[in-house]
């Protein structure tokens, strides 16, 4: 099964890494187990979806935009998670567009440091928030 899903330790922090050929049973399967890893006191949490070496077709990715455009727990229009994409290929920057133009935006980056960069900044400008 090319889906792997874990949590940070200490953040509210969910890295999901996707592979080969996936397909829409992959990515309910990323929801299914993301929401397993919620905390009672997750008001927010933010999942880095990794994708490499996508090789889905594309009535596969239209099958994925369309999941996760729907209301399942810790899906990608699940309010209390913000979605970052990780990735190079054609097809993750196609699902992000896609997304995009359905009112859905997803921050994309080109590496897991990247994204885990700008995670470090949001909680920071949350904890900022909060302190004033």
């Amino acid at each position: 099964m090319p889906v792997k899903v874990r949590r940070h330790a200490e953040l509210p922090l969910i890295i999901a890494t996707l592979t080969g050929d996936v397909i829409i049973d992959d990515v309910m399967e990323m929801f299914r187990r993301s929401a397993e890893l919620f905390k009672p006191e997750d008001a927010l949490v933010y999942r880095i979806t990794h994708v490499k070496d996508a090789t889905s077709t594309f009535s596969d990715m239209l099958q994925v935009i369309q999941s996760a455009t729907q209301q399942e727990a810790a899906s990608t229009s699940d309010r209390r998670v913000q979605a970052i994409l990780v990735g190079t290929s054609s097809w993750i920057t196609f699902v992000r567009n896609a997304l995009q133009k359905r009112g859905v935006n997803i921050p994309l980056f080109e590496s897991i440091d990247m994204a885990m960069e700008f995670v470090y900044l949001q909680l920071e400008e949350t904890e900022a928030r909060k302190a004033q």
